[in-house]
């Protein structure tokens, strides 16, 4: 019997594709996507110096909290200061790898291209890391909210 015929919605499959054994040869890169790549380096680069105000802005507005409210508020603003600046710290190494890994490859380095696919992928890992650890946060504090009843106080009223 025949091999069936392929699917033509199937996007189109490189060496990046899991599921098979790593290629022994060169990465096979489409030249659109190195083009976007290249294009890229500074809406990184720029992204990165956003990310350092940030953390200024932070530290600044921590430092003000700790300085004008009591104790308890000061214990609070530091845990969330430090939680928010850590964040923040990662985001700007991962950035700051994809940013220079960007400008090499935009120069002409082809040598970046494996660095550069690596510091974009940890990227879009450390976002989906923050945005799991976000939610199930969320979703623990939803339930703590609703079986302590006070969020739904008003239904036995």
């Amino acid at each position: 019997m025949d091999a069936p015929p392929p699917n033509p919605f199937e996007p189109p499959r490189s060496d990046l594709d899991g599921g098979k054994a790593a290629a022994t040869g060169p990465v096979l890169v489409a030249d659109e996507a190195l083009e976007e790549l290249a294009a890229a380096a500074p809406w990184v680069r720029r992204l990165t110096r956003v990310m350092v105000l940030s953390i200024g802005v932070q530290l600044f507005t921590s430092i003000a909290v700790v300085q004008q409210y009591g104790f308890a508020w000061t214990k609070l603003a530091t845990l969330v200061g430090g939680v928010t600046i850590a964040i923040s710290a990662l985001f700007l190494v991962v950035l700051r790898r994809y940013a220079a890994a960007s400008e090499r490859f935009r120069d002409g380095d082809d040598e970046a291209i494996g660095p550069l696919l690596a510091a974009q992928a940890l990227y879009f890992k450390l976002v989906a890391g923050l945005a799991a650890i976000g939610l199930t946060v969320y979703i623990v504090w939803l339930a703590v909210g609703i079986a302590s009843g006070r969020w739904l106080a008003w239904v036995r009223a």
